[in-house]
C-alpha cells in the first residue's frame, strides 16, 4: 500500500523546481535596483510575448515528456525487478551444487 502511494509523489520533484524558480524570480524582480528603478521602467521590450509563449510551451512539453518517461521506468523497474529477483534465486538454487569428477566423466559430451 505504501509502495503504491509513493507513485503519486513521482511529479512533485519536477513541480519543486518550476515552483522554486517561479518564487524565486517573481520575489526579487533581479532587473530592477531597489529605489533607482520602477518596475515598470525595468520592463523588456527586445523579447516579445511570442518568444515567451514559445519558450512557456518547451520547457512544458519536456517536463511533461520526462514525467511519461520516468513513469515508464517506474513501471518497468515494478514488473522487471520481481522477474530478475525470481530468475536469481532459481539459477542459484539449480546451479548451488559441486560438480564432481564423477559426472563430468560419465557425461558424453564432456570436454
Amino acid at each position: 500500500m505504501f509502495l503504491r502511494l509513493l507513485i503519486y509523489f513521482i511529479p512533485i520533484p519536477y513541480l519543486t523546481i518550476q515552483l522554486g524558480w517561479l518564487v524565486a524570480e517573481v520575489g526579487r524582480q533581479p532587473w530592477i535596483v531597489y529605489g533607482v528603478m520602477r518596475t515598470s521602467e525595468g520592463v523588456i521590450t527586445a523579447i516579445s510575448s511570442t518568444q515567451v509563449w514559445v519558450s512557456l510551451i518547451s520547457f512544458t512539453l519536456l517536463y511533461s515528456a520526462l514525467e511519461f518517461i520516468d513513469r515508464i521506468m517506474t513501471v518497468v523497474a515494478f514488473v522487471f525487478v520481481p522477474i530478475v529477483i525470481v530468475y536469481k534465486i532459481w539459477a542459484y538454487r539449480t546451479f548451488r551444487a559441486p560438480v564432481t569428477i564423477e559426472e563430468v566423466t560419465a557425461d558424453d559430451h564432456a570436454y
